[in-house]
């Protein structure tokens, strides 16, 4: 029987260490409800277990009103006795490293780790609140981008993917005569302030990264934006870096250090050049809204084209967007999702025990490719599309082909598409203006209603400090150029998810002069 069972509370808690003294502060608190106990049946099989988490929300503050934080949690009810079965064995949120070791182990692994190329262009920077207004190469700020690291780290700073962007007066390759090729600057007055500063930056990198296949664990792009340490006690280090390094020029070649030594002095110099000083703010970003195809929808069949599978995708999609979104509760699977769960778990595993007994498998013939011309004096473009004929035609050709032989009256009749109709600009009333209308900005992508397709990538994002994750999909219930105590400028940038490891973009080093 099923046992009767209290409300589980989940509280968030902040330790704080003094003299002989550690304190606790609750941050925030969640109520969850489950109730169901796993059991064995008439067979004495264990029920299969199937991890669902769930995103919840945690409330605090002075009346327990605000939500504090958000966490992924999950349940499961055993029996005290039952605990030390093989088949209750606690499975691992966190994801293996590969996908085979996912596959040898299911039972133990709720998701696993897969190589992806992050490929990320920012256009430039706008209405920084910063501390120095004049921009050089020497004073502009920098821009991390970060991923988390799912794999173990053995040092804190290896804890992220990281790449940097610095701003360059002249771009690569350019000239100072071409004022196409100079990185532009100026000040501008927002964000309730004044001498706010604007940068282009015009550049792209990408890099290998691997994250999870489960758009539920939240891997996200972290765009941080810092300004320079041009502290006092930097200006002394630099000075004395280049004393150094003027020293080490005068002394003969027979003398100098190996050329591998060389190059790892040049980059440890590049290092401190390049220190970062206080954060001016934060954006994040999900990488699950970016996830490609065949990662959100396992069963790809690609015999088909995308557009014929489109549909699927984005059903899917939305299905893997709602499952990150925080509830209010802890919602538990009812009894009719649970019996369909079991029942399909049982028969995959019949079929995969069906299967592991087939010794034989039928030979299948090879394929070959068709003939040139068929029975019915067809060529290969005018037949239909197939595996063994990729020159054909698919359905939904704008050209009709060439007809059936069997109609003799069309017989090598080829039979042409007419041009669409053309209509002419719409007749305006009397009193209105011939000029669109648009209500918002240009590049809001969230308007239901715009009189031009959506083109603009590079739209304004706020930098922010101790914020959770933005959506850009979703409509912005606030403008964050009049939240003046929270966003401290906006970063233009635009980025794509690629399945695999590709070729890595770095930012070209400056060529040295001989």
């Amino acid at each position: 029987e099923q046992p009767t069972m209290f409300p589980i509370t989940l509280t968030l808690c902040d330790q704080k260490s003094g003299v002989m003294i550690t304190s606790e502060i609750d941050l925030g608190k969640a109520t969850c409800k489950y109730e169901y106990m796993r059991k064995k049946d008439a067979m004495d099989r264990w029920e299969p277990y199937k991890l669902n988490p769930q995103w919840i929300k945690l409330l605090g503050g002075l009346y327990g009103s605000k939500v504090t934080a958000e966490a992924l949690v999950a349940f499961e009810l055993l029996n005290y006795r039952d605990r030390d079965e093989t088949e209750c064995r606690e499975k691992n949120m966190w994801p293996a490293r590969n996908e085979q070791e996912y596959r040898e182990n299911e039972k133990n692994f709720f998701s696993y780790l897969k190589p992806a190329t992050l490929q990320l262009a920012v256009f430039g920077l706008r209405d920084l609140v910063m501390q120095v207004n004049e921009i050089s190469e020497n004073t502009a700020p920098v821009v991390v981008a970060r991923v988390k690291k799912f794999e173990d780290a053995d040092d804190k700073a290896a804890e992220n993917y990281e790449m940097k962007f610095k701003w360059k007066k002249i771009t690569d390759g350019g000239e100072e005569d071409n004022k196409d090729d100079i990185m532009q600057t100026w000040l501008s007055d927002a964000l309730g302030g004044q001498n706010n500063v604007n940068i282009e930056i015009l550049q792209r990198q990408s890099m290998q990264i691997m994250i999870p296949n489960k758009q539920i664990l939240q891997p996200f792009l972290s765009i941080r934006v810092f300004e320079r340490d041009n502290s006092y006690g930097k200006r002394l280090m630099d000075m004395g870096s280049h004393v150094a390094s003027q020293a080490h020029s005068m002394i003969p070649n027979f003398m100098k250090a190996k050329a591998q030594g060389s190059q790892q002095e040049e980059d440890q110099q590049e290092d401190l050049d390049d220190s970062l000083g206080e954060l001016i703010g934060e954006h994040r970003q999900s990488l699950g809204r970016m996830f490609p195809s065949n990662w959100y929808y396992e069963k790809v069949n690609y015999q088909k084209t995308f557009a014929e599978q489109q549909s699927e995708f984005k059903d899917f999609a939305e299905r893997e967007k709602e499952s990150v979104v925080a509830k209010d509760f802890f919602t538990e699977e009812t009894a009719k999702e649970r019996e369909d769960f079991i029942k399909t778990n049982r028969d995959e595993e019949h079929e995969r025990k069906k299967a592991a007994k087939t010794k034989v498998k039928a030979i299948e013939a090879e394929q070959k490719e068709a003939e040139d011309v068929d029975s019915y004096a067809m060529p290969k473009a005018l037949r239909k599309w197939e595996l063994t004929n990729p020159a054909g035609y698919r359905k939904g050709d704008s050209v009709d082909r060439l007809p059936h032989s069997t109609d003799m009256e069309r017989f090598n009749m080829f039979v042409g598409g007419n041009f669409e109709e053309r209509k002419g600009e719409t007749r305006s009333k009397k009193g209105e203006t011939p000029k669109p209308n648009l209500d918002g900005k240009l590049e809001d992508r969230n308007l239901k209603k715009r009189p031009f397709p959506y083109d603009f990538w590079f739209e304004n994002q706020p930098l922010l400090r101790n914020y959770d994750l933005i959506d850009p999909d979703v409509k912005k219930e606030q403008d964050w150029n009049f939240a003046y105590d929270d966003c401290y400028g906006f970063v233009k940038f635009a980025f794509k998810l690629t399945d695999g490891h590709e070729q890595v973009l770095v930012a070209p080093k400056k060529a040295e002069e001989e």
